[in-house]
């Protein structure tokens, strides 16, 4: 496998995400010292490269009502409607605007959609590995839970920012 290659070199056409083998974190940090984390389930993610190689989409929805820290009781309370609601809003979904080599990786600008409202995310890889019919890729990034509506609770109570950590098994295939 390589590490980092330019958008340009990479097998053109349409890697699909193995939800089985994918995930998305976060970490958020309540009262100031307590570190909570969870993830949420990939439900499907594509990312596709253009005939030029230049031009390189990433889509992908994940399943709120799956969002997960651990805690029966505090996933419960972050399933109803003055949290995630997911029952109105069932995906959390990401749209690439670009990707672009930055240093060692790439950064993949794009908007996250969360509760009916998008806010603009960036993510920058931490280890980028492909061959001609496999990939796995891991980034990092952070979003700011109000712009997404959660509103909910004192930022002193439950942390404002929360980072994002994915690692996705991607293969290709045929469009």
């Amino acid at each position: 496998m390589t590490t980092a290659p330019s958008p340009a070199s990479v097998r053109l056409g349409t890697w699909t995400a193995d939800t089985d083998r994918s995930t998305a974190a976060f970490t958020v940090t309540n009262l100031g010292f307590i570190k909570v984390d969870g993830s949420v389930p990939i439900e499907a993610a594509t990312l596709r490269v253009a005939e030029s190689g230049e031009q390189v989409e990433v889509h992908a929805r994940m399943r709120a009502s799956g969002f997960s820290t651990g805690s029966e009781r505090r996933d419960a309370h972050l399933r109803e409607p003055r949290f995630l609601d997911t029952e109105q809003y069932p995906d959390i979904t990401f749209t690439s605007t670009t990707l672009v080599p930055a240093g060692d990786g790439w950064r993949v600008d794009g908007t996250l959609t969360l509760k009916g409202r998008s806010t603009p995310i960036t993510l920058r890889t931490v280890s980028v590995e492909f061959d001609d019919s496999s990939a796995r890729v891991r980034a990092v990034g952070q979003v700011d839970r109000h712009q997404v509506g959660l509103t909910y609770g004192p930022n002193f109570a439950i942390g404002r920012i929360a980072t994002v950590r994915l690692d996705v098994q991607l293969t290709h295939g045929a469009e």
